[in-house]
């Protein structure tokens, strides 16, 4: 330690490299309220800025691109008769108003549009199906739910359709395994993709788009690859290795990251569905938005007529199922309000289109030069350079030298921020800051006093 400190330019160096190791995974830690604000107003205000010039790329990308089919107002009741049997309770038989009953997406409205999906002559109208149902816990209970099983199927198994469709499921991280039932035991493990939710405190701020070191991948991830022709593999320190096939340059992303949410459920509700299109015309391929319903009404003697006029269109669109009335149970508290799961699935696939989490050399050298000023200026502390009287700047000078570091980290945030589009969690690296501060501060006045206590203890030179 002596040694290290002895030698400012060596020590800062390395405190330097610690500090941004440091600054990389603080940012996902839980709990801080100060830092939450600052991603919001940070997203927001670029979000303003953006929306003053031009419109937002992403929400336009997916209109041209995605149909949003919401299944949040088309239930069913279902009504488990055999729930007694198979727990071990006693019943006699015809007690089927006590069997316990619960809400699902209605099975015979999704059979009808997955026929139509199914259906050869349109099998070559979309490009991919999102299915954002969770299929974990669904048993086979009626006859219903083996036809819906039974026209999936005809979509996963066929030869050119097997990577025309992905399903949401819950990831047991605990048993390394995705939690299955009778009917998503049939679906192919490499069709699933993780929609486990991460929390930071009490609200959604962080994404995994990995699981069990790489080898489980999430929903959005799934998405980039079938959709964008990426191939995305697991690295280690939290990062994982992509390229396009088309392409043999690799990228390094980190698979944790915070994402930016670029549109919220009032943007969703712009959308243009079935319903709002001017009076005496008909729907067209600039629907982006449909109910589970309207998707298999009849018109002028065409069966699924608004959604086969919805995919009529260039480029062929991908197809999102889920939630998007904003009153459904796959609601989540986010930094932003209250959002459907939908919603930020698609976000957190834009947020991958645009790199968002992709690692950057030019960001890390930044950092680390600035950590190193920082680590130089705790290290060898400024003494502050005003002799005279004038007792008001003397102070005024005294606190920007005392704590020029903390001045040096604000202004680390803000540029990071503004020129890198990168958050920084100030109060844990404040925090991390003062510790190493004060530590080094104790330190130096141990030496001093042992020095001084040595000197003393000197045996006493007497002159003959």
């Amino acid at each position: 330690m002596k040694f290290i400190l002895g030698k400012p330019f060596i020590s800062s160096f390395v405190f330097a490299i610690i500090f941004t190791i440091l600054h990389h995974f603080v940012i996902y830690l839980p709990g801080l309220p100060s830092d939450k604000a600052i991603l919001v107003n940070s997203t927001s205000f670029r979000k303003e800025i953006r929306s003053q010039n031009s419109s937002f790329d992403e929400l336009d990308s997916l209109k041209k691109n995605f149909l949003l089919i919401d299944i949040s107002n088309d239930v069913d009741i279902v009504c488990d008769s055999t729930r007694a049997d198979t727990i071990g309770v006693p019943n006699d038989p015809g007690t089927k108003k006590y069997n316990p009953c619960y809400s699902r997406t209605d099975i015979v409205k999704l059979t009808g549009l997955f026929k139509w999906l199914a259906d050869s002559a349109n099998r070559n109208k979309y490009n991919l199906i999102v299915c954002d149902i969770i299929f974990d816990r669904m048993e086979l209970l009626t006859k219903e739910d083996t036809t819906l099983l039974r026209h999936i199927l005809a979509i996963q198994n066929h030869p050119d359709l097997k990577n025309k469709i992905i399903f949401a499921s819950i990831y047991d991280s605990y048993n390394k395994s995705f939690n299955t039932a009778d009917f998503s035991n049939f679906l192919k493990p490499e069709n699933k993709g993780a929609v486990n939710e991460e929390k930071g405190s009490t609200a959604f701020f962080r994404y995994n788009l990995t699981h069990n070191n790489g080898k489980v991948k999430s929903l959005p991830l799934l998405m980039f690859e079938r959709i964008d022709g990426v191939n995305a593999g697991a690295e280690k320190l939290g990062f994982y290795r992509y390229k396009k096939i088309s392409d043999s340059y690799r990228k390094f992303a980190n698979d944790l990251f915070i994402p930016e949410m670029y549109f919220l459920n009032e943007h969703i509700d712009t959308l243009i569905t079935p319903g709002n299109y001017l009076e005496h015309t008909s729907t067209d391929s600039t629907v982006n938005k449909i109910e589970l319903w309207q998707t298999l009404l009849c018109f002028q003697g065409k069966d699924n007529y608004y959604l086969d006029e919805a995919l009529s269109g260039s480029p062929k669109k991908n197809i999102f199922i889920g939630s998007f009335n904003h009153k459904n149970p796959d609601v989540h508290k986010t930094m932003y309000g209250d959002m459907d799961g939908g919603t930020i699935l698609l976000n957190i696939y834009f947020n991958l289109i645009d790199g968002k989490n992709d690692f950057k050399a030019s960001y890390l050298l930044f950092i680390f030069c600035f950590f190193y000023l920082i680590s130089f200026t705790i290290i060898h502390p400024f003494q502050n350079p005003y002799k005279g009287r004038f007792f008001l700047w003397k102070i005024t000078l005294d606190a920007i030298v005392n704590y020029i570091q903390y001045y040096i980290l604000v202004i680390v945030t803000i540029i990071s921020n503004i020129c890198f589009n990168t958050v920084t969690n100030i109060l844990a690296m404040a925090g991390l800051i003062a510790i190493i501060t004060t530590l080094l501060k104790k330190y130096k006045k141990h030496r001093e006093e042992q020095l001084e206590k040595d000197l003393y203890d000197l045996p006493k030179v007497r002159s003959n």
